[in-house]
Parts: structure tokens; sequence; C-alpha cells
């Protein structure tokens, strides 16, 4: 049996050219479905991975957020990839705002009603001199994001980031 018979096909069975227009089907599908939904093959070698500790600050906040949260709760970016850590701890602070003084200027008091949450997350992913990746999102100092757990979501800013060793 000969590799490419009289009528070009592969071994008696296949056209060459279905062969390649197929694997160039295959090929763009691919490509797109990295480019629309971020599908990645990943690779056999990853990096090792670091465990990362990132606080994030809530401010102005209306509505008690302790009784929606749990230690361990999975944590994760609107419109990001994945989970990025799970909730290590919360804690809650005075908001504080701008209010009037009576002489027609302002100035800084703790609020009565808004309240600002400071929330640690806990994972792993690559930190180095260049960069910071949670899970699968990069994140980086004072970086604005909604934080989506379970039971809800909030704007939140990156307060900070550390290796945890």
């Amino acid at each position: 049996m000969r590799l490419i018979d009289k009528d070009y096909r592969l071994f008696g069975v296949v056209n060459i050219i279905d062969l390649v227009v197929a694997l160039v089907v295959i090929g763009v599908l691919a490509l797109a479905a990295r480019v629309l939904f971020g599908v990645q093959v990943t690779p056999a070698l990853r990096p090792a991975e670091d465990r990362i500790e990132m606080v994030v600050r809530a401010t102005q906040i209306q509505i008690a957020v302790d009784p929606m949260v749990s230690r361990g709760d999975p944590v994760a970016r609107l419109g990001g990839a994945g989970v990025m850590g799970t909730l290590e701890s919360w804690q809650v602070l005075p908001s504080r705002i701008e209010a009037p003084d009576g002489e027609g200027g302002f100035r800084v008091v703790e609020s009565a009603v808004l309240r600002d949450y400071e929330f640690v997350i806990r994972g792993t992913g690559t930190f180095d001199d260049k960069s910071v990746s949670m899970g699968t999102e990069q994140v980086r100092q004072y970086q604005q994001m909604d934080l989506l757990l379970p039971r809800f979501q909030m704007p939140v800013r990156v307060v900070e980031i550390r290796k945890v060793d």
C-alpha cells in the first residue's frame, strides 16, 4: 500500500486537501474559543505557585455584609475567568464622609449609616517583580474591580497584595 495513491488520498482513505481543510477549521475554532471565552490550553509544565494574600476595601456601604459572608467563601472578579481564592477574614471600619460645617465649608466626619469593609482573600498564583496573578486573574495595587462572592457583589479597591510564606 502506498502512502498517497493516484487519487491523492492518504493511505487510500482520506483526501489530503480535505485533511488540511479540516485541520485549519479545527485551528480556527480553537483560536475563536480562546479569544471569545478565555479557554486556554494549559502547558504541561506550569511554574510553581505562590501563596498570596490580597486585601481589598469596599467603601461607603449601606448594607450589613456580615450575615452574607463566611470564611472560606470562593471569591472571584465579576467578568473574570475563574476563582481567585477564598475569603480569609473581613472587618468593618467606620466610613468617613464630608459634612457641612455650618460656615460654608466641609469637614470629614464618621458616618452613622455607612461602613467600609476590608476583606482578606487568600489564594495561589504567581508573585514576581513584574506581575501578580491570583488564580487566573492578574491583579495590581490600587486596582478597582467588582468583587463577586456567593451571595453578593460590590465594587472594591485593592489595598495590599503580599506573598505568604
